[in-house]
């Protein structure tokens, strides 16, 4: 670790990391787990650099069961990445995702 931007510890070198799991606020979503953020990229960029590493990391979008949108509300753009599952106050969607082993980043 380095010392960074105010002081803040950041990663020194170029080994990558990944977490076996990334919660992911959203704003709203769809029935196959489809996102709509919050207008950065950075979650879908990050996810679709680590999937393209051969990195496996699982992805659990946080929402209201409101937030869900009506099929044909939200049509996901090119560079959007979906999300393995949605949970909510009212449950998983599309369904709760499995339970897998881990695997770290090469």
């Amino acid at each position: 670790m380095a010392s960074g931007a105010y002081g803040i510890p950041e990663p020194d070198g170029d080994v990558v990391t990944a977490p076996d799991l990334v919660l992911v606020p959203l704003l709203g979503f769809t029935n196959d787990a489809d996102r709509i953020g919050y207008g950065g990229g950075y979650y879908d960029r990050t996810l679709a650099e680590w999937r393209a590493r051969g990195v496996t990391v699982r992805s659990i979008g946080i929402a209201y069961a409101c937030s869900r949108l009506a099929p044909g509300e939200h049509v996901p753009e090119p560079h959007d990445v979906r999300l393995d599952a949605v949970v909510t106050d009212a449950g998983w969607v599309p369904d709760e995702p499995p339970v897998t082993t881990p695997q770290s980043a090469s």
